[in-house]
């Protein structure tokens, strides 16, 4: 998680919920804040990285150093781990949430069939979506919600507004942090823009299982919210 005693948060990192962008602008305002620069710009002159799908660039290189700004160095640590962190008692904890259908469908690659994934990667927790679920990871061992401040992705932007302008940060943007995988991905034809064209009735069923805990509390149905 980031901590700002400054701006008196927290940010905890679900994966596939944008948490990168977002560790990105937080990332100055956090406890031992680092200097933000691309250490890879060298690297990417090579020629035999200028045609890379990962182009790594000024605007996706965090996602290589995020864990330098997490307390502990862990990106994707769950709620109750990080009990041990003080903070203040009227910090805003805070964590973003994403319909587990599509957040699934985001961690896959193409690389292989998607029910193979999900049977072999995702059921298994072989994949940080897979860790647990998005419930488990706000909560405590007795389902206690941990925090104060549940945004999704799917209203990122009002969301995002309403948590900077919360802890005084107004008019935070928010960057565009990935490694460009999806869009590859997708100009060639490995994967479609809409995770529904991918599920089976296997895929399906087994992601409802693995995650009824989430499409219960948080109201996501195959189709959305």
């Amino acid at each position: 998680m980031q901590v700002s005693d400054s701006h008196k948060f927290t940010m905890h990192h679900i994966p596939k919920t944008a948490g990168t962008s977002m560790g990105m602008a937080l990332a100055p305002y956090c406890r031992n804040p680092l200097l933000i620069e691309n250490p890879f710009k060298e690297l990417m002159n090579k020629a035999q990285w200028k045609h890379h799908q990962w182009n790594i660039t000024d605007d996706n290189y965090f996602r290589l150093i995020q864990w330098k700004h997490h307390e502990d160095f862990w990106v994707h640590q769950c709620v109750k781990n990080t009990r041990h962190i003080t903070i203040g008692e009227d910090y805003t904890e805070a964590a973003f949430v994403r319909n587990p259908f599509d957040a699934v469908f985001a961690s896959w690659d193409g690389d292989e069939d998607f029910d193979d994934f999900v049977k072999y990667f995702v059921t298994t927790g072989k994949v940080p979506v897979g860790w647990q679920t998005q419930l488990d990871f706000i909560s405590d061992d007795h389902g206690k919600v941990l925090l104060n401040f549940i945004g999704r992705f799917e209203t990122l932007e009002k969301d995002w507004v309403e948590f900077t302008d919360l802890i005084g940060l107004i008019g935070l943007e928010l960057p565009q942090q990935n490694m460009s995988a999806d869009d590859y991905i997708i100009t060639t034809g490995r994967k479609s823009e809409n995770y529904k064209d991918h599920y089976t009735s296997y895929s399906k069923d087994a992601v409802a299982k693995k995650y009824r805990d989430d499409l219960k509390y948080f109201g996501y149905e195959f189709d959305g919210i």
